[in-house]
C-alpha cells in the first residue's frame, strides 16, 4: 500500500504510523520541512492555488502507484474535491470528506448550526450580534484555521 500525504511539513508521527502499514510518500509545496526525511519519497509540487498542483499530483500517484492521498492542509480541500474523479481514474482514492461536510467544517458558525441540529455538546457559540453574550470570551473568525486571529475578550470594548 502506499500513501501520498500532502503538505506534510513536521507530520513525523503520522508519517511514522502509516508506514508500518506500506509506504509513504510526501509532497509539499517548499523543501524546508521535517516530514520529508521520514517518508519513503518526497517531491515539491505547486501550491494548490498555483497552476500545475493537480497535474502534479495526478503525475506523482501515477509513478508512485499510490493507492490513497491524504491531504493534511485545508487550502487544497476544495480543489482537490474538485478533482476527485481524476484521482479515482489513475487508481487514487482521496481520503477526504465531500465538499458538503467540508463546508460545515471549515466555517465555525455552520459547525455551530450543525452542533445544534444534531444536538451535540460544544462550547456556546454566538453568530448574532444582538446576541447578549457573557464575557470572558474566545473570539475566532468563522473561517480561520489553527489558532491565527484567536484571541480573549474580556469585556465588550476588547
Amino acid at each position: 500500500m502506499t500513501t501520498i500525504l500532502t503538505a506534510i511539513g513536521k507530520r513525523v508521527e503520522l508519517i511514522k504510523h502509516l508506514k508500518t502499514n506500506g509506504r509513504v510518500v510526501g509532497v509539499d509545496s517548499s523543501e524546508l520541512n521535517a516530514g520529508r526525511y521520514f517518508t519513503d519519497a518526497f517531491y515539491i509540487i505547486p501550491k494548490a492555488s498555483e497552476n500545475g498542483y493537480i497535474d502534479s499530483l495526478l503525475d506523482i500517484c501515477k509513478k508512485e502507484k499510490a493507492d490513497y492521498i491524504i491531504p493534511l492542509h485545508e487550502a487544497e480541500f476544495d480543489v482537490l474535491c474538485d478533482s476527485r474523479d481524476r484521482f479515482n481514474e489513475v487508481g487514487t482514492t482521496l481520503v477526504l470528506s465531500d465538499k458538503s461536510i467540508i463546508d460545515i467544517c471549515k466555517d465555525k458558525k455552520k459547525t455551530a448550526q450543525f452542533f445544534e441540529k444534531y444536538n451535540i455538546e460544544a462550547p456556546k457559540t454566538y453568530k448574532d450580534n444582538d446576541e447578549k453574550v457573557e464575557y470572558p470570551l474566545i473570539v475566532k473568525p468563522s473561517d480561520g484555521m489553527g489558532s491565527m486571529g484567536v484571541f480573549i475578550a474580556d469585556d465588550e470594548e476588547d
